[in-house]
């Protein structure tokens, strides 16, 4: 709601009190929470993976094959993946780069749970990437430069 993320302290009977993760306390007046779009992520029962792979152009198919393979079965194999809810699969082709989807669902809506998985997934797709011997496209624009400073 407004950007604002966190945990509810208290509703009280004009305002509710938000806790955010830097620990300051937001108090939003009842009235405007009745008009705003709230997602409860505590309600979840597991939470959604996906890394987007960006593969250099003249990829060969039998690498992508093996890549896709290998992902799909490395990524089923960590102990938070609901393994039938795997699917790795080549998303686009396009002048920069082949993109490779590889996503999942995570059971676990523990925050600590949830950016430790994704981490090593992360780890999973870039060591298997690595060993299959495809490289990485660069990013689809290019960065901006540093403010002077």
């Amino acid at each position: 709601m407004d950007g604002i993320e966190g945990s509810v302290e208290t509703v009280g009977l004009r305002s509710t009190r938000i806790r955010t993760a830097d620990r300051s306390l937001v108090v939003i007046p009842n009235g405007k929470l009745a008009d705003m779009r709230i997602e409860s992520l505590s309600a979840r029962d597991r939470t959604r993976f996906v890394c987007k792979l960006r593969i250099t152009q003249g990829t060969g198919e039998d690498a992508l094959a093996r890549l896709v393979a290998l992902l799909d079965e490395r990524i089923a194999e960590h102990p938070k993946v609901r393994r039938e809810d795997v699917r790795v699969r080549v998303s686009s082709i396009s002048e920069g780069a082949i993109e490779i989807d590889a996503g999942c669902s995570l059971e676990t809506t523990k925050l600590t749970e949830l950016v430790d998985a994704r981490q090593e997934l992360y780890f999973v797709c870039l060591r298997t990437a690595d060993e299959v011997g495809v490289s990485l496209a660069g990013p689809r624009e290019p960065l901006p430069a540093p403010p002077p400073g």
